[in-house]
């Protein structure tokens, strides 16, 4: 089971997909926390007759999936890591938003690997948005071919990336950028805070439209600066840079995405328990930001792993 006295980085692994991302990400993560790294296969298995046998035959497929796929990934992180850092793996059998968010309780931060998706943009359901919107501690998605090289946090001068921040809201959002601020100054990197503005389409174009348009963004900018300022002196070593920019608040993050070794956006705090719990432009740049996305909790709530839902251990942690 997961060590509960020593916070570690959670690994979501399944059995069919590529981790190789999350993986990589985990090994730098540890790295910079100096904490071990825990990977979790979660076995949720679905009855395809109603014979015991071929139900028993199919979760032993799927536990077998899942124990490969931690050997795989335990060997990826041992082959990068060494013994700086323990790492361990476990098979749990259960529901998986619901048993990842509860592990998630008892880790530092959780590491998820974004899976290639076609169509347009449309709301839909996984288990990164599923843990995302729930979880106790900040979820990082990995995009799919990203790579722990040189070019993950550097440009093609050389120059260190920028953690960017999504910022809706400058009061709502300060846990947010006091987070992104934390990132920027563990990887010794610049911050960029994004501050995006849009009404409708057709009234931004005739109210503030020329000069109108340009006093608007000055004076907002000035406004946000000010609010962020006595925030932005208790880390007087991250360079920041605030930017205001009239826009659709996704895809101005997306397209910044590119330029960033990180971007972090807060999560939708829902009034209700089946509420919707990351809001739309969290989830459109879970899905298409092209470098890590972590989620954090603007307002946390508080943890209470007494009332975590009882799991069902099916394979130990590996030697």
């Amino acid at each position: 089971m997961l060590e509960l006295t020593t916070r570690k980085v959670l690994v979501g692994v399944a059995g069919d997909e590529d981790a190789t991302g999350a993986i990589a990400y985990a090994a730098q993560e540890a790295r910079r926390r100096g904490c071990g790294v825990h990977l979790v296969s979660i076995v949720h298995p679905v009855a395809t007759s109603a014979e015991a046998a071929s139900f028993n035959v199919l979760e032993g497929m799927l536990h077998s999936a899942s124990a490969s796929a931690l050997h795989q990934a335990q060997r990826q992180l041992t082959h990068e890591l060494g013994d700086e850092v323990a790492v361990t793996t476990e098979v749990i059998h259960g529901a998986v938003v619901p048993t990842l968010v509860a592990l998630s309780a008892h880790a530092a931060v959780v590491v998820l690997q974004r899976q290639p998706r076609d169509g347009a943009r449309i709301p839909t359901l996984s288990v990164t948005s599923g843990v995302a919107g729930r979880s106790h501690v900040p979820v990082v998605a990995v995009p799919v071919g990203w790579l722990a090289t040189a070019t993950a946090t550097t440009d093609t001068d050389g120059a260190v990336l920028p953690v960017l921040v999504g910022l809706s809201d400058p009061i709502a959002g300060e846990r947010v950028v006091r987070l992104a601020l934390e990132e920027a100054r563990a990887r010794q990197a610049p911050l960029r805070v994004l501050h995006t503005w849009h009404f409708t389409d057709h009234y931004d174009d005739l109210v503030f439209e020329g000069e109108a348009g340009t006093r608007h963004e000055t004076q907002l900018l000035a406004d946000v600066t000010e609010r962020l300022a006595p925030l932005l002196e208790e880390f007087p070593d991250v360079a920041t840079l605030v930017r205001t920019q009239h826009a659709h608040v996704a895809d101005a993050l997306q397209a910044a995405s590119g330029q960033a070794q990180l971007l972090v956006v807060g999560r939708h705090r829902s009034r209700i328990p089946l509420g919707r719990h990351l809001g739309s432009t969290t989830r459109a740049v879970l899905r298409e930001a092209r470098c890590p996305v972590m989620v954090v909790d603007p307002v946390p709530a508080v943890v209470r792993p007494d009332r975590a839902p009882e799991l069902q251990q099916v394979g130990g942690p590996a030697t």
